[in-house]
């Protein structure tokens, strides 16, 4: 090849390289992440496909299982899968994300399903979301450092438990109650109109 042409073809290349990276197209870059907390991370000690017995205030025992454990990430409003898939614009080489977990505790009678969510947004309360029905709560690692919300000891079906925090559904008109442990998580919930649900250990965990 001619080298004259050669310098040619190089410079123009040179050019429209210089041309896309300063337009508005995606690039992928290193992002900065807020990260969950260990509250967030450890909450339960939930994994994905755990069965937990539990009892109805009418007698009868079922399974709850988690059916659905994953973190994605959030910029702005929008959501992506992984880390990698985070695009960024020219001029911008570190966007902030914020990792997210959602868990799904489910069962298939009663048909129940409970949603945790997890925002790892370090600018505000590192806590978990909790929805089941019309019912909404707010689960914070300082819920343990209120005396009027914390039970120091009790049984339920058996088992006994330390610190216990007792906290209300998010709207006044709710009597639903959630009893949970940093380590077991969710080990009672009333509903409010005189049933409710507990843990039973099973044998072994």
């Amino acid at each position: 090849m001619n080298p004259l042409k050669t310098a040619i073809t190089a410079v123009a290349l040179s050019f429209a390289l210089i041309a896309c990276a300063d337009d508005d197209s995606p690039l992928f870059c290193s992002p900065k992440i807020d990260p969950l907390c260990d509250f967030q991370k450890n909450f339960g000690s939930y994994d994905l496909g755990d069965t937990l017995a539990f009892k109805h205030s009418n007698g009868y025992e079922f399974k709850m299982v988690v059916t659905h454990d994953a973190v994605h990430y959030r910029v702005g409003f929008l959501d992506y899968p992984n880390e990698s898939s985070i695009p960024c614009t020219s001029g911008e080489s570190s966007p902030q994300a914020t990792r997210m977990r959602d868990m799904i505790l489910e069962s298939d009678y009663p048909m129940l399903s409970i949603l945790f969510t997890m925002d790892g947004d370090n600018s505000g309360a590192q806590n978990i979301k909790v929805e089941f029905g019309q019912n909404k709560f707010i689960l914070d690692d300082t819920d343990f450092d209120d005396s009027s919300a914390l039970v120091e000891s009790m049984e339920i079906n058996g088992t006994k438990y330390k610190n216990v925090a007792v906290i209300n559904a998010m709207d006044d008109a709710s009597q639903a109650k959630i009893y949970y442990t940093h380590k077991k998580g969710i080990l009672k919930i009333d509903f409010g109109d005189g049933t409710y649900i507990t843990r039973k250990e099973l044998e072994g965990k």
